[in-house]
């Protein structure tokens, strides 16, 4: 048994580098739009900066000992990790609303859900989130494979 507070550091220093990586990476960015003069830099940074800040959070909160996660959890932590990092790769060739459908249905898988509903879900989520961003707020977003559905 590991007490809390050590893994509670180790997870709130890997938030806060995720959140740090976020904020420099969001820095990078340099596409602007003809109405926009901001661009698209705002929205990760402060999504890296909430990042941040809940790291630092977790790393110092004070807690009683807790048992690490069964092999099996660990597993499923893994998996959804890996799906994130597969989100980003996928993002471009895929388009957003695949690999968002993808990410989420693992993303449920891994909660629990059935296969089925979870790849519905996963169809839902990505479809609504790129019309909602796409067509309501105006931010293009990568078609890739359904460029046809969604031009």
């Amino acid at each position: 048994m590991a007490p809390r507070g050590n893994t509670d550091r180790v997870l709130g220093v890997a938030l806060a580098a995720l959140g740090l990586a976020a904020i420099v990476a969001a820095q990078m960015i340099d596409v602007r739009f003809l109405g926009d003069p901001v661009g698209p830099k705002p929205f990760p940074t402060v999504a890296g900066a909430v990042l941040f800040v809940c790291g630092v959070i977790v790393g110092l909160r004070p807690g009683p000992p807790v048992d690490w996660p069964s092999p099996a959890r660990l597993g499923a932590i893994a998996a959804a990790a890996g799906a994130l990092a597969l989100y980003a790769l996928g993002m471009r060739p895929l388009g957003f609303v695949l690999a968002t459908a993808i990410t989420v249905a693992i993303a449920a898988k891994v909660f629990g859900a059935r296969l089925i509903p979870a790849g519905l879900l996963g169809i839902g989520f990505g479809t609504a989130l790129y019309l909602l961003f796409d067509r309501v707020l105006e931010i293009p977003l990568p078609k890739g494979l359904l460029a046809g559905l969604f031009g």
